[in-house]
C-alpha cells in the first residue's frame, strides 16, 4: 500500500467512525440499550463491541499506541492488540436492514430541521405520519418509532389530517399538524425559501447532466449519482409547489 492508498483508508475509516458509528449508530443504538427486553439489550450491546472492536484493530496502523491503550478496557481474549486477528467481513444480507435505517435518519434528520427553522425547542413535543416516495403513508415501525420518540421526542401515527407542514426528506415526505409547529404565513416563507434552494440545486444539477465532458469523462457511478439527485430534488420540488398552492388556497 503507497501513501496514497494508506491516506485514503485513513480519510475513508475517519468518515466511518466519525459520521456513521459516533454520530449516528450509538444514537440510535440508545434505545436498544434502555430497552426492557434483555434479549434486544443484549444483542445491542454485543453489536456494539463488535463494532468497535473492529474500529479499534484498524485504527490500529494508524494510532498504535492510543489504540492498544483503548483495546485493554475491552472485553479481549489477547494480551494485546498488535497480535490481534484483523475483523472479519461478516456475509449476510443488510440492503433491507441499511435502507430502513437510513429511513430513519432522514426522518430524524428532517424532524431537527423543522424544530430548528420553527425555533421549537429540541423537546418539542410534534406528531409525524410518513409518506414514501410514491405517495403511500408508512405504517408505524414499533421500533424505529421507539428510537424516533427518544431521538426526538416525537410520536410517529399510521396518518394525519387537518391542515398538515410538509417536509420532503430523501424518498419521502413528513406530515406534522400546522397548528404544532408555526402559523400559516410563517409555513408559506419556509416552503418558499426550500423551494428556492431546490431550484438552484435542479439548475447545478442539469447543467452537470448536460456538459458533455462531464457525462463522457466522469465515472458512470458518478455520472448515476448525479441523476439521482436531480430526480429526488425534481420531486421535493413539485411537493413543495403543491402545498403552497394548497396553502394559497385555503
Amino acid at each position: 500500500m503507497d501513501r496514497y492508498e494508506f491516506a485514503l483508508v485513513g480519510n475513508e475509516l475517519y468518515s466511518f467512525i466519525w459520521d456513521d458509528f459516533c454520530s449516528w449508530y450509538i444514537e440510535l443504538a440508545k434505545a436498544g440499550l434502555s430497552s426492557d427486553d434483555l434479549q434486544v439489550k443484549l444483542a445491542t450491546q454485543s453489536t456494539l463491541i463488535t463494532v468497535l472492536l473492529g474500529i479499534i484493530k484498524l485504527l490500529h496502523p494508524f494510532m498504535p499506541f492510543v489504540s492498544e491503550e483503548i483495546y485493554q478496557y475491552l472485553p479481549h481474549n489477547i494480551d494485546a492488540l498488535c497480535i490481534e486477528d484483523w475483523p472479519i467481513l461478516i456475509d449476510m444480507d443488510t440492503q433491507a436492514s441499511s435502507e430502513k435505517c437510513q429511513r430513519l435518519i432522514n426522518i430524524i434528520k428532517g424532524i431537527r430541521e423543522v424544530k430548528i427553522d420553527a425555533m421549537l425547542k429540541p423537546k418539542a413535543e410534534l406528531s409525524v405520519a410518513i409518506k414514501d416516495e410514491s405517495g403511500n403513508f408508512i405504517k408505524v415501525d414499533e421500533l424505529m418509532a421507539v428510537i424516533l420518540l427518544k431521538m426526538t421526542h416525537t410520536t410517529w401515527v399510521d396518518e394525519l389530517e387537518g391542515e398538515l407542514m410538509v417536509k420532503p426528506i430523501n424518498n419521502g415526505v413528513l406530515y406534522i399538524p400546522q397548528d404544532q409547529v408555526i402559523d400559516k404565513e410563517a409555513e408559506k416563507i419556509r416552503l418558499s425559501n426550500e423551494q428556492e434552494k431546490l431550484f438552484k440545486e435542479i439548475q447545478r444539477a442539469q447543467a452537470m447532466l448536460e456538459n458533455p465532458n462531464f457525462v463522457s469523462k466522469a465515472p458512470e457511478e458518478k455520472v448515476n449519482i448525479e441523476k439521482n439527485k436531480l430526480e429526488e430534488y425534481q420531486r421535493q420540488y413539485e411537493l413543495i409547489v403543491t402545498r403552497l398552492k394548497d396553502l394559497n388556497n385555503e
